[in-house]
């Protein structure tokens, strides 16, 4: 039986223990993350070959394709089973900022990479790993699918599962996450105490384990999806079992609390972009003038659409959403990063203006009826004289030839705005006296 060997990668260790020694340094700079390591496995299908240097260039693409850049990976190949594979094994930490690649939804986000592959580089497609462990609709569940909806709620339902499996979870931490995000699970038991099995439900269509496919069963979750069980866990497992399903009321009262927390984020975040549209690594969102819609990119799953109700003056859904609890989480994390990075960005721009605006004045400091600036020392300061509000104190990094913030820089749209138009009449001025002496200076050599 072959052993696996180390064929790729970015890293300098060629040994086991070389590698995990270079992973421990990554480990230094995030020692708090739990699952700091992502483990991929890529296969042909029976009877297909690639060479290393092919495997290799497919994993690289695997590796950027995830989010990866920047982190460290290691591309193992196996030939010991019935097809040719590959293993990847990749820190979640970067290595240069410390700063960690979310797993967030990492099941759809790596089918949708490898299904690109397989067409890239021409090779034959294989069944995805929900394909093979899920079980095909039968011929009377598929008469339902005019009456009821069922399959999509089937695919909504697997979308969800997968995503309450993402980190390994306890069976209750499973069925908590689940019926946080509106899917009612029960796990039935036997007059002796012993597990019967597990069934789902949403808005209002049922499914056991076992219609879903071998992944889903009690056993399947444990063996196919990480989640941790132990027989001390029924107690807490039948008290989920005892709370009453979310009633259609419920779960609309839900998505709409849910809704009000994510529209105006994305709203927030559409309108500093200066733009009808907004698309990161894992949402896409859009503002036609009178709906706002978010989209999972992994998936292509619409998640939410609202429209601003002036009556109420809130964000309500025109339709019924699917936000879970990890959506709303993930969308204010990034609220809060794409505002950091924009303070960062407006920073870099209002300094280079208020530095430029005082050299040109030959001061260190200028009062104007809206703003006040002045040099701190080797800070740069500049205030909003109505609140005395401090906008922005920003030092100038001669290595990185960048602004950087002394303290969290408060510039605003209008802020920024107001700084242009100011630079803007003062570059006008200038040019006009440039002129003027210009003309001057030509009426004297005449």
């Amino acid at each position: 039986k072959e052993q696996a060997r180390l064929i790729g990668g970015n890293m300098a260790g060629k040994t086991p223990r070389a590698l995990a020694a270079e992973f421990r340094v990554a480990r230094e700079r995030n020692p708090r993350l739990q699952k700091a390591v992502y483990h991929a496995s890529l296969a042909l299908p029976k009877g297909e070959v690639l060479e290393d240097d092919r495997w290799c260039d497919i994993a690289d693409d695997y590796i950027a394709g995830m989010g990866f850049e920047g982190s460290q990976y290691a591309v193992y190949r196996h030939s010991d089973r019935d097809h040719d594979h590959i293993h990847i094994v990749a820190s979640r930490i970067r290595i240069l900022d410390g700063t960690t690649v979310t797993d967030s939804w990492d099941y759809p986000r790596s089918e949708k990479v490898i299904r690109e592959l397989e067409k890239q580089y021409q090779l034959t497609p294989t069944p995805s790993s929900r394909e093979r462990d899920s079980r095909a609709p039968t011929t009377g569940e598929m008469r339902r699918v005019w009456r009821t909806g069922e399959v999509g709620i089937r695919e909504l339902l697997l979308t969800q599962i997968e995503q309450a499996t993402a980190d390994s979870p306890t069976m209750p931490e499973f069925m908590n996450q689940l019926q946080a995000n509106g899917v009612n699970v029960r796990v039935g038991y036997t007059r002796t105490g012993k597990v019967k099995g597990i069934s789902y439900a949403l808005d209002g269509v049922a499914f056991s384990g076992t219609k879903l496919g071998r992944a889903y069963t009690f056993p399947g979750l444990q063996k196919h999806r990480g989640v941790r069980y132990s027989s001390d866990m029924q107690a807490a497992i039948e008290a989920i079992n005892q709370r009453p399903p979310l009633t259609a009321e419920e779960r609309w009262q839900q998505q709409q609390e849910r809704t009000q927390i994510v529209a105006p984020i994305l709203y927030q975040i559409i309108q500093s972009a200066d733009g009808m549209a907004y698309q990161g690594r894992t949402y896409a969102t859009h503002w036609d003038g009178s709906h706002l819609t978010l989209k999972r990119l992994s998936d292509d799953q619409q998640l939410m659409q609202a429209a601003w109700n002036v009556e109420t003056e809130r964000w309500e859904p025109t339709e019924l959403s699917h936000l879970g609890e990890p959506e709303v989480e993930q969308l204010q994390l990034g609220l809060k990063r794409f505002e950091q990075q924009q303070q960062q960005d407006r920073t870099q721009t209002a300094a280079a203006i208020v530095a430029d605006y005082l050299e040109r004045l030959g001061e260190d400091s200028h009062q104007g009826r809206t703003y006040e600036a002045y040099w701190e020392d080797e800070s740069l300061v500049f205030i909003r004289r109505q609140d005395q509000a401090r906008l922005m104190t920003a030092r100038w990094d001669e290595t990185a030839k960048a602004w950087e913030q002394v303290e969290p820089s408060q510039l605003q749209a209008k802020d920024m705005e107001n700084l242009n138009q100011v630079y803007q009449r003062l570059q006008a001025y200038e040019r006009e006296q440039r002129e003027q002496r210009q003309r001057q200076r030509s009426q004297l050599e005449l």
